[in-house]
C-alpha cells in the first residue's frame, strides 16, 4: 500500500496538468466581437448600417416618503433599471474587410451577397477576433473588420437629485 501512494500522487498530478504542448485556459486574447444586425447596404454611398440592440444599466432617482420620529419627508432612493436600447452604426465599406468564421477573407462580391437586411454579422474593431470567439461560431458567420473603432454608443448619466439642467442659450 504504501508503494502505491507516490504512483498515485503522480497518476493526480499528470491527468490535473494540460497535456503536452497545451496551453492552460486563458481569457481570449482582445475584445469580443459585436453582434450587429444589417439595416441597409448602401453600395452606391460606400455604406453598411446595421443596428445592435443592448440591455443598459440606467441610474433612476425616486422620492419615496419615510417618517422618522413622526415627521413624514421625502428622501431620494437612486435604483438601477435595465434600458433595451437600440443603436445604428454606418460603417464605410472601403474600411471595412469581411472574413467567414473558419477565416477565410471574402472578396467584396462575396460579402455584399451576404449583406442582406436583417442579416447578422460580427464587427470586430481593428483585427479579427481571437479564435476562442471564432471556434464557437457557424462556419457561414460573416465577421466585418472595421478599421474604426466599434462599440456601443454610451450615455451620459442623468443629473442628480435637486440639480437642474442648464438653460438653452437664446441666439439674439
Amino acid at each position: 500500500m504504501k508503494s502505491s501512494l507516490p504512483l498515485l500522487a503522480a497518476a493526480c498530478a499528470w491527468f490535473g496538468t494540460p497535456a503536452f504542448g497545451q496551453q492552460p485556459d486563458r481569457p481570449p486574447a482582445g475584445p469580443p466581437p459585436v453582434i450587429m444586425t444589417v439595416v441597409e447596404l448602401a453600395a452606391d454611398r460606400g455604406e453598411l448600417v446595421c443596428e445592435q440592440t443592448l440591455a443598459e444599466q440606467v441610474p433612476v432617482t425616486k422620492y419615496v416618503t419615510v417618517k422618522e420620529e413622526g415627521v413624514e419627508r421625502k428622501v431620494p432612493v437612486t435604483a438601477f433599471e435595465t434600458r433595451i436600447v437600440t443603436s445604428r452604426t454606418k460603417h464605410q465599406l472601403k474600411q471595412c474587410e469581411f472574413y467567414s468564421a473558419a477565416g477565410k477573407k471574402l472578396t467584396d462580391e462575396e460579402a455584399r451577397k451576404r449583406l442582406t437586411a436583417g442579416s447578422v454579422v460580427l464587427v470586430s474593431s481593428g483585427r479579427t477576433p481571437a479564435d476562442a470567439y471564432l471556434k464557437v461560431l457557424r462556419d457561414d458567420a460573416l465577421i466585418l473588420v472595421s478599421s474604426a473603432p466599434v462599440g456601443p454608443p454610451t450615455t451620459p448619466p442623468p443629473p442628480p437629485p435637486g440639480v437642474k439642467p442648464l438653460p438653452k442659450e437664446r441666439n439674439r
